[in-house]
């Protein structure tokens, strides 16, 4: 494992745009397409040694916690020792020391700033948020 490298894909918002929507463009010659938004983190990686994991652990637990409302968070420690160091045993951590970053924004910007318009609300009335955020910042 020491020595290795990975490449890690992460994805954020995206959606199918349907030919259907065709209206949302300028012109009928339209073909469906999809819009999205992908990082590529690609580096050094290393597996976690055990108290490393435990503390990794501990803190995404203690940030997710912290957003449940109503009642005491959950802690690790609410655990046997032995229950938990089952659990913990099946699970392998790593730490990517990111060296390049890749970004693939693709979100109709070969469109018109108004056919962008008209997508972002399409989007919307789809429940499509996320895609339709992104978009509009861009369009700004």
């Amino acid at each position: 494992m020491e020595s290795s490298t990975a490449l890690a894909v992460v994805n954020g918002p995206d959606a199918y745009i349907s030919a259907i929507f065709a209206r949302w463009y300028a012109g009928p010659d339209q073909v469906p397409t999809w819009n999205y938004i992908a990082v590529e983190l690609e580096g050094s990686v290393r597996k976690l040694d055990d108290a490393e994991l435990l503390q990794q652990l501990e803190m995404l637990n203690d940030h997710h916690e912290a957003k449940v409302k109503g009642g005491i968070p959950w802690t690790m420690d609410k655990m046997s020792t032995r229950h938990l160091d089952g659990l913990v045993r099946s699970i392998v951590g790593f730490e990517l020391e990111i060296e390049t970053r890749r970004e693939t924004v693709k979100l109709s910007q070969n469109k018109s700033v108004e056919e962008r318009e008209r997508v972002i609300a399409g989007l919307e009335q789809q429940n499509a948020a996320g895609i339709a955020q992104a978009m509009r910042r861009i369009n700004k």
